[in-house]
């Protein structure tokens, strides 16, 4: 048992080293450490092993030291770059633009809900709600207003939704909203209140009144279907406000 505590000190001490980061100046401080703090640690290791004691030369104890090093270095390079992907994925779940989370995000989470149906009668509902005058107000006002005018429609929305709802936005005016653990009957006259609002709210650019004309459909998020099934069959049922 004596063996297997100081083994977890070790271990103990590479946990700590894995904080910092993978620069060339950390290298030989972070090996120089481990070869003065851990020569025990180093030499019990070796006794599980099995390497006899009259072979634990100096050079043996170097070489462990060194694959002991190596080892923790590709640990935290690895830890290091996982930190990496987690901040991009983070990234790439919001869109670039608008204060919503992206298409990507919304797929990724219809097809995490409809596997989650199989195991549960929890339902939950897609809300797709489309701005009619988006291309009008880019037509006229020009790009940069249409781009105002979906940030703006973005935060009412965001407002306005329910609470348990992830807002995102996929293409040419369209947004979603996942409704999560709440049936299209409960969703329905929530989305009803919201679109007929938004509706009536006075957007502007350059002192002109935008026209905000909205339409809306939903569906239940059921087991087994594919995010695109779902997101067409709201579109099915999407009716001018």
């Amino acid at each position: 048992m004596k063996d297997i505590n100081e083994v977890q000190k070790y271990r103990d001490g590479v946990e700590r080293q894995r904080q910092e980061t993978g620069s060339k100046k950390n290298k030989d401080k972070i090996k120089k450490r481990v070869q003065n703090s851990s020569p025990r640690n180093i030499k019990d290791a070796a006794n599980i092993l099995g390497i006899p004691q009259k072979e634990y030369t100096p050079s043996v104890q170097e070489a462990f030291a060194s694959i002991f090093h190596d080892i923790e270095t590709g640990r935290r390079d690895l830890e290091i770059s996982q930190n990496k992907l987690d901040v991009l994925e983070r990234k790439n779940d919001r869109h670039i633009i608008l204060p919503v989370y992206s298409s990507n995000f919304i797929y990724k989470n219809l097809a995490k809900i409809s596997k989650r149906a199989r195991q549960s009668d929890d339902l939950s509902t897609l809300v797709l709600v489309r701005s009619l005058s988006v291309e009008e107000v880019w037509l006229y006002y020009g790009p940069l207003a249409s781009q105002n005018y979906l940030i703006e429609i973005s935060k009412l929305i965001n407002k306005l939704a329910p609470k348990s709802g992830f807002v995102g936005y996929l293409d040419h005016g369209c947004f979603a909203i996942i409704c999560n653990i709440m049936t299209t009957d409960q969703v329905k006259p929530v989305t009803e209140r919201m679109v007929s609002k938004i509706s009536r709210s006075n957007l502007l650019w350059e002192g002109r009144r935008l026209p905000v004309k909205l339409s809306w459909g939903l569906c239940a998020i059921e087991a087994g279907m594919e995010p695109n099934s779902l997101c067409l069959a709201a579109m099915e049922n999407l009716s001018p406000n």
